[in-house]
């Protein structure tokens, strides 16, 4: 089974928002999926101004296509509700974790903290896009060894610096796992999966990026079957309990 663990659905309400937060239907990324031969996608919401609505859209394609998506949820520390919409994406609307994007968010924000420790109370992992600030999300996984935390884009794109402390955090840390979407440096994709093997999960930050380019990003890097199977779907299956 091929999972990918980083996609997204929704369509941004907030002004401004990038082009690649627009017209994420579940239909395209399917579409896509099928293309690819991506069994399943972790789903979360692309950029809304309260994560009650992005999330309710999550939770409505799982219900839809509860064979293909696994829905994660959303949530803004900087907002007051936070910890309510964590509540209500978790005990509602049955999703399976938290999407977070720290940067240009306060790092010392205790909400933040909370919405953490609120993720290991209630056994979920919390994915974390890490460009530019995997320094600090790294912290964060020493301060809350309980939580499961998800580096997103392996510290990102080509930043073979930032994806070394990535693997060397995955090495050290239990709790810290790799997701390698937009990783474009072929030397620190290789280091990661030799040397992590069961820490590294495929992500495609569909339909943004094309899930096939990606998926083949993984494929060329010549794992061998044990590693790749594990990279590819193995790991996640683990980590989200699926079959």
């Amino acid at each position: 089974m091929i999972i990918d663990f980083h996609a997204h659905i929704g369509n941004s309400d907030v002004p401004g928002a990038s082009i690649l937060q627009h017209g994420c239907t579940p239909e395209l990324l399917l579409y896509l999926d099928e293309q690819a031969g991506i069994d399943k996608s972790v789903v979360f919401p692309t950029t809304y101004l309260d994560y009650q609505k992005g999330n309710e859209i999550i939770a409505e394609a799982v219900k839809k296509y509860p064979d293909r998506f696994i829905g994660f949820l959303r949530a803004d520390p900087k907002h007051k509700n936070a910890l309510e919409v964590l509540k209500r994406g978790v005990e509602e609307l049955n999703l399976k974790g938290l999407k977070l994007v720290p940067r240009g968010e306060d790092f010392q924000n205790p909400v933040l903290d909370e919405l953490l420790e609120k993720c290991a109370e209630y056994k979920i992992p919390a994915i974390m896009c890490c460009c530019k600030v995997a320094r600090e999300e790294i912290e964060l996984a020493r301060k809350h060894p309980q939580t499961t935390i998800i580096l997103a884009h392996m510290g990102a794109y080509i930043d073979w610096q930032s994806h070394r402390l990535c693997i060397q955090a995955a090495k050290e840390l239990s709790n810290v796992y790799l997701e390698t979407s937009t990783v474009l440096t072929q030397v620190t994709l290789k280091e990661a999966g030799n040397q992590v093997p069961d820490k590294v999960l495929f992500g495609s930050d569909a339909p943004a990026l094309n899930p096939k380019a990606e998926l083949e990003k993984i494929k060329a890097m010549e794992f061998g079957p044990e590693i790749e199977k594990k990279i590819l779907g193995e790991n996640a299956q683990k980590l989200l309990k699926e079959r």
